[in-house]
């Protein structure tokens, strides 16, 4: 009986660390290509050339080590998140829900952004379940926008939820 608990647990816990490769469709112009996209700086930095948008290529508690995101991105609830982007400076805020679609790759999923420009680590099951970005844009009183990053779609979240927060500064 001991032995099938352990196998049981052994299933579930190495199923929930399972990685996930991005998923793009075969043949698809891209609403996102490289060409869209300068980095600047020391590489923590991109700017969209169709927008003027400057966004951080990591989320908020990855750091840039000088070739991609390393660390494990923090979960803000929305007044944090706000702050969050604040202790940035250079300006830098939570998007509204149109910047924050402007940056979809929306012949991708899992994720749905160039991971060439915005690297964000390894897709495991837990992050794909959960990783949602804040927008400043608010859905009535108690929700605000998130863009859910795997599938990239616009969702209404309520105010206390968890969230990631990818920081932008400048505007259109």
């Amino acid at each position: 009986m001991k032995k099938i608990a352990l196998i049981i647990c052994c299933y579930f816990v190495s199923s929930s660390h399972t990685i996930y490769a991005q998923t793009c469709k075969t043949g698809a112009i891209k609403s996102t290509p490289d060409t869209n996209f300068e980095i600047i700086g020391d590489g923590s930095e991109v700017k969209d050339k169709i927008t003027g948008l400057i966004w951080q290529r990591c989320f908020a508690g990855q750091i840039w080590n000088g070739s991609e995101c390393i660390g494990e991105a923090n979960q803000f609830q929305w007044l944090d998140a706000l702050k969050e982007t604040r202790k940035l400076g250079k300006g830098y805020r939570l998007p509204n829900a149109k910047e924050a679609m402007s940056i979809i790759e929306h012949s991708c999923i899992y994720p749905a952004f160039n991971t060439k420009i915005f690297m964000d680590g390894k897709w495991t099951q837990d992050i794909q379940l959960t990783r949602s970005i804040w927008t400043s844009t608010p859905n009535g009183e108690k929700h605000i926008y998130t863009v859910w990053s795997g599938w990239g779609k616009l969702t209404s979240t309520q105010r206390t939820t968890l969230n990631g927060v990818r920081a932008v500064r400048g505007g259109w």
